[in-house]
């Protein structure tokens, strides 16, 4: 039979899965009831040579048994389980192509830059987005807005925005200097930062991120293989339960 997530939730097996899980919770009992008698007392030899002796605490099976959960909050926990390691799983995914995006050596998208005296005051990416900086904020203020209000977008949002960008600029900066990029000319990630960002290793910045997040990513898949081995389990479960 093909099992899958789906067939936790089938009213049609609901019976025979719950008969298989509580096979296994009465075999655990039975197991752990049948174990030869445990000492009454441990000595532990520490590593300065003296000796401890420690009282066991004595579990009998009937705390064993209460301490399994009933049928429907194991169904529930196995459900929610599953859909919290998929969420994670897909977020990591997710986080580890933002950041392979972000690799040094792709383009930047950049338009148009703005700046005085070396200062980088503002500049405007291929899709429009518009970024202002050491000052411009309030010149510039509602700009995207407006520009986005006309119904553009993209590359004409983009050379909409150039024009107003400068004429803002230009009345309060008399040395502005604007450069503007196609996407064959514009810098990559990597030449942006080293220009505008004396301080700022994108390099390193970069590969640190990109551990981090292929790191989560592991750890996700892991959680994800773990659980989809309890599915196979729980197929097990259910196929000693059917007898076959």
């Amino acid at each position: 039979m093909t099992f899958s997530m789906s067939s936790l939730t089938d009213t049609s097996i609901r019976s025979q899965l719950q008969a298989g899980y509580d096979s296994r919770k009465a075999a655990a009992v039975e197991a752990w009831d049948e174990r030869p008698e445990q000492p009454a007392e441990v000595t532990l030899r520490l590593s300065d040579g003296s000796a401890e002796t420690l009282t066991a605490i004595t579990i009998s099976a009937e705390q064993i048994e209460k301490a399994f959960v009933d049928f429907d909050t194991w169904l529930e926990t196995m459900v929610q389980s599953h859909e919290s390691d998929q969420a994670t799983l897909t977020n990591a995914r997710e986080r580890l192509a933002e950041v392979e995006a972000m690799n040094p050596a792709n383009s930047a998208s950049i338009a148009a830059t703005f700046s005085q005296d070396g200062v980088l005051l503002a500049y405007i990416r291929e899709d429009g987005t518009l970024v202002t900086s050491n000052g411009s904020e309030q010149l510039l203020a509602g700009l995207s807005e407006k520009a986005q209000a006309s119904g553009v977008s993209g590359e004409m949002l983009a050379d909409s925005l150039k024009s107003e960008v400068t004429e803002q600029l230009a009345a309060a900066y008399a040395d502005l200097d604007v450069e503007t990029f196609d996407s064959e000319t514009s810098p990559t990630i990597g030449e942006f930062a080293t220009r505008w960002s004396t301080n700022f290793d994108a390099d390193a910045v970069y590969a640190e991120a990109l551990a981090d997040a292929q790191t989560r990513l592991d750890e996700a898949q892991d959680w994800a293989d773990r659980w989809q081995a309890n599915l196979y389990e729980i197929q097990g479960i259910l196929m000693q339960a059917q007898g076959t």
